[in-house]
C-alpha cells in the first residue's frame, strides 16, 4: 500500500491540487470540477486509496497527480 509519509504536513498536498473532501471529514481529494472518489488520502492514517474503476473523463489527472508525489519524494509504500 502507498501512503504519505508520516513527516508530511497534510496542508503541503495543497500546492498539488489536494483538497479536504466536503462531505466525509476523513478524506482529502484531488481538487476538480467534478470530484469522483478514485483517488484519495485518509487523513488519520495517510493511506492513499486508488479506485480500479475506468474513468475516461479524468483518469489520466490522477495518475499524474500521483506520480508528482511520487517524484516529490511524499509517499512511501507500506505493507
Amino acid at each position: 500500500m502507498l501512503k504519505i509519509k508520516d513527516n508530511v504536513d497534510l496542508k503541503e498536498l495543497e500546492k498539488f491540487g489536494f483538497m479536504k473532501d466536503s462531505h466525509c471529514s476523513n478524506k482529502i481529494l484531488p481538487d476538480y470540477d467534478y470530484c469522483y472518489d478514485f483517488l484519495r488520502i485518509d487523513i488519520y492514517n495517510k493511506k492513499i486509496f486508488i479506485s480500479s474503476g475506468v474513468d475516461e473523463v479524468n483518469g489520466d489527472e490522477e495518475i499524474i497527480k500521483l506520480y508528482d508525489l511520487i517524484k516529490s519524494d511524499l509517499v512511501e509504500k507500506v505493507e
